[in-house]
């Protein structure tokens, strides 16, 4: 089954006047509300938390990291996040996803492994347009190494 993709980001990284890398996205937010909710999908430690931040900012969308639903599910279950087995992550973050409500105005930072289960991924295509974002592998190994695995 193929999964749409509302929108491919190609992210890029600039240089500030102070030398600092900042990471720019364009988004075309008005194509994007029929859904009323944006799911930003790509690799570990491609920008989906800082690009979800950013589409926050400047727009009536409410940042949403899924991580944060997964740590707290893990926790009720007596289980300790960075502990987790892949079965048991995969698990929870499954449970999450299906468990989710009517959502309206927010941008969903989901994790890298949604894509390994196709009932997530149908939900996701359900409530949100679905944006990849992706980046160079040197660009990404570049943010690992500067801040360790996300």
């Amino acid at each position: 089954m193929a999964i749409p993709i509302v929108r491919n980001i190609r992210f890029k990284q600039l240089q500030s006047k102070y030398s600092e890398p900042e990471q720019t996205v364009e988004l075309e937010l008005a194509d994007m509300r029929q859904k009323n909710n944006i799911a930003l999908m790509g690799m570990a430690g491609v920008g989906k938390s800082y690009i979800g931040k950013k589409i926050a900012a400047i727009s009536n969308y409410e940042h949403m990291e899924t991580d944060e639903l997964i740590i707290k599910q893990a926790n009720q279950e007596g289980k300790i996040y960075c502990d987790l087995s892949d079965e048991n992550f995969l698990r929870i973050e499954k449970d999450v996803f299906m468990r989710l409500g009517d959502l309206s105005g927010k941008v969903i930072d989901t994790g890298a492994s949604v894509i390994y289960d196709q009932d997530v991924m149908c939900k996701i295509t359900d409530f949100a347009h679905v944006v990849y974002i992706e980046d160079s592998i040197d660009v990404i190994e570049e943010r690992f190494i500067a801040r360790g695995p996300v």
